[in-house]
């Protein structure tokens, strides 16, 4: 049988693994899988054997490799995690139990689903890293089979392939999986700029390896003259690096100098210095590209000298020298140092050796929403490094860009808040200056500062993102909080009660809130309006129960759309079509010739030059029943799923999106939205999420022209 022959082939290749422990688990899986295909037509045990051969490849052990075969078993079968327990022990149970639970929540919409996944993933990281690299085994050979998925879907995978697992693959170091990650997935989302590349590297492979031995007989006697053993080979490009830089550089492939690229191992980190002082002696180095990974490794672990010299003829040549210990550590990583490590000092160990990963599990413990969890997470994911220093030489490490309010946060969080500026190398800096490798630098802070909302736009890091936003979003709500205690006294004091501290607890009792300063904070937000508040106490009285209503108005009273005029009964009132008053809008009415009451909201233009004798009070009824159809004037920048994540905005926080009118003009999205609101605040909250969308630029309820726009009313019962 062809399974059978490649576990065995698994094993010959690979004979320090427990033969028997994989063997039965191969059995296991096999039995628990039977009669089920990939859409490719191939037994689904395939996939799970080429999960292992991936985890064997990276020297993983008999535990993990086990877990690989039978990682499918509880989330595609009816095998429960005892049962897995029962078989094989505690140890794979557990891990084939964290594998299924990273993907076992079902969230309502995609972008939750993904934040919820690698949110998991991450926090089961830190438990024990192998889940992870059962994950990227897993995630591989599904891209290898990528082509048998609906189009659609595979852009889909593809995409978040190179979006995270590639990224965490090389920030932990494991950069045989990151290269073929990102091969795979240029292979789908761009397979004609992956098969140009391709077709030229191979082209070209002869004049590489033709050169790259003029450099290397040179270097190789040079080495043997100083007693010292080496390994020189070329270094393979793979296709998405050299597609990446012909991109951001803007350069035909022909330009994109480093495929001239040799790789040295040598025996000690003695050998690793000298063999760089030969290179320079044989060649002129390009001063600048002198790298000394060794002294100040990566976060990933990496170590290694690099540099780039002009080597015969005048052509730069990419040139890295390493130890074995440091070639293994940068193919296979992570992987790497948890086959070294003791048993009970692995999980201590990879935080220790990874901070990054602590520092973004501390983070994902927060509560953010998708959007703003990916942004984080690439930040994290994405980025090279500059290396600075405290006063006191203590090594800070931070992403490219990173800034000295960065470096502060990177230092402590109270440090961050204090920041009032920054000396780097004994020079006063702006908080914005861009830090480099090797910058010596000291935070000036002053006690009782208050950040500045403009740091978001300049910090890089996730910490000092997180912690900016979430003091942010504590003095929002401290803000709403205030904002929706003087609501609600206003409007108690308008109908004739003063509202006390225990009429506050006993509201936030009955509606179910845990403190008195979470009810506040909703009713200023708008998520609660104070009209719910005060009727759950009495003060206000409650709506009368639904009833059918015919027309425009209630039978025998002088009101539309829930509004009262002063003195006045028997006429017809509608709102004016200019501002499109809605309930919780300080209102006045106008006595028009021949069409009744028209309402305004006080402070309107048009209203500000009606003549005082025909203007009279007027006031909002307190019906729950109505909805109010409101014009929004909206302008964008014009980007793809703007539309989208409009409408999940709008539809997510209960306001009815009942129509739009959108156009693309010079790089900007123009027109309008039309809601169904309740009141002022459904608007306010309304119009605050949605110009906190990323590309909005401007939000306005309409001020339209009489005869452009109109404000209509709908009754909620009178549509059903």
């Amino acid at each position: 049988m062809q399974s059978v022959s490649a576990v065995e082939e698994i094993l010959s290749e690979h004979p320090r693994l427990d033969g028997a422990l994989v063997e039965r688990a191969y059995r296991f899986s096999e039995q628990a899988h039977r009669g089920q295909l990939r859409r490719s037509g191939d037994e689904f045990v395939i996939h799970v054997l080429e999960v292992a051969r991936i985890l064997a490849d990276l020297n993983m052990d008999s535990v993990t490799v086990a877990a690989g075969l039978l990682h499918d078993v509880v989330e595609d079968t009816e095998t429960s995690v005892a049962e897995i327990g029962q078989e094989f022990g505690e140890e794979i149970a557990r891990l084939v139990e964290m594998v299924t639970r990273v993907a076992s929540l079902r969230v309502a919409t995609r972008e939750e689903q993904q934040m919820e996944d690698f949110r998991r993933m991450f926090l089961s990281m830190a438990e024990d890293i192998r889940v992870v690299l059962i994950k990227f085994a897993d995630r591989l050979h599904n891209m290898r089979t990528a082509l048998y998925l609906e189009p659609e879907r595979a852009v889909e995978v593809a995409t978040e392939t190179l979006d995270v697992y590639a990224p965490l693959a090389h920030r932990l170091g494991i950069s045989r999986v990151e290269w073929e990650l990102e091969d795979l997935a240029l292979k789908v989302l761009d397979h004609e700029a992956y098969e140009e590349v391709a077709q030229k590297l191979g082209e070209t492979r002869r004049e590489r390896e033709a050169y790259i031995a003029s450099v290397r007989e040179p270097l190789l006697d040079s080495l043997q003259e100083a007693g010292i053993a080496a390994t020189i080979t070329g270094r393979p490009k793979h296709i998405f690096s050299v597609w990446r830089k012909m991109r951001t550089r803007g350069k035909p492939f022909e330009e994109i100098y480093d495929l001239f690229a040799i790789r040295v191992i040598v025996e000690t980190i003695r050998d690793c210095y000298h063999t760089l002082g030969i290179v320079h002696s044989l060649w002129l180095p390009v001063p600048e590209r002198i790298k000394d990974y060794i002294a100040t490794p990566k976060s990933n672990m990496y170590q290694a000298l690099h540099t780039t010299v002009a080597g015969p003829g005048g052509r730069l040549v990419e040139i890295q020298i390493r130890t074995k210990a440091m070639q293994e550590r940068a193919d296979v990583g992570i992987a790497a140092h948890w086959q070294y490590k003791e048993p009970g000092r692995r999980r201590e160990g990879v935080l220790e050796q990874f901070a990054w990963l602590k520092g973004t599990i501390d983070w994902l413990q927060d509560q953010i929403d998708s959007r703003e969890f990916m942004e984080m997470l690439k930040i994290d994911l994405f980025r090279d490094e500059v290396f600075c220093f405290t006063p006191k030489g203590d090594l800070k490490r931070l992403p490219l860009g990173a800034t000295p309010i960065d470096f502060a946060f990177a230092v402590h969080t109270d440090v961050g808040f204090g920041c009032i500026g920054a000396k780097v190398n004994g020079k006063m800096m702006p908080l914005s200056a861009e830090l480099k490798s090797g910058d010596t630098v000291e935070i000036i802070t002053a006690p009782a500062v208050r950040a500045s909302r403009d740091w978001l736009g300049i910090v890089r890091t996730s910490k000092a993102r997180s912690k900016l936003r979430a003091h942010f979003r504590e003095l929002e709500a401290e803000e709403h909080s205030r904002r929706g205690r003087a609501l609600l006294e206003e409007e108690a004091e308008r109908l004739g009660h003063r509202l006390q501290m225990k009429d506050l607890r006993q509201a936030a009792a009955e509606l179910e809130y845990a403190a008195v300063d979470q009810l506040l904070a909703d009713v200023g937000s708008g998520v609660l309006s104070p009209g719910r508040v005060l009727r759950q106490l009495g003060v206000m009285p409650r709506a009368p129960e639904p009833r059918l209503l015919i027309g425009d108005h209630l039978p025998g009273e002088a009101a539309v759309a829930g509004v009262k005029v002063d003195g006045i009964s028997g006429v017809v009132i509608h709102l004016a079509r200019c501002c499109q008053p809605v309930p919780g809008d300080d209102i006045i009415g106008y006595i028009t010739r021949g069409r009744g009451i028209s309402v305004h909201r006080r402070g309107c233009p048009r209203s500000k030059n009606l003549p005082d004798r025909r203007v009279v009070r007027a006031a909002w009824e307190g019906d729950e029943r109505l909805r109010f159809l409101v014009l929004l004037e909206l302008v964008a920048t014009d980007r793809a799923n703007l539309l989208a994540e409009v409408s999940k905005v709008v539809t997510e926080q209960g306001t009815p999106l009942r129509g739009i009118d959108l156009r693309s003009e010079g790089g900007l999205v123009r027109g309008s939205l039309q809601v169904e609101v309740r009141d002022r605040w459904q608007l306010e909250r309304t119009l605050s999420n949605i110009g906190s969308i990323e590309g909005v630029i401007r939000l306005d309820r309409r001020r339209g022209e009489a005869g452009r726009t109109e404000q209509r009313v709908k009754r909620k019962d009178a549509a059903n």
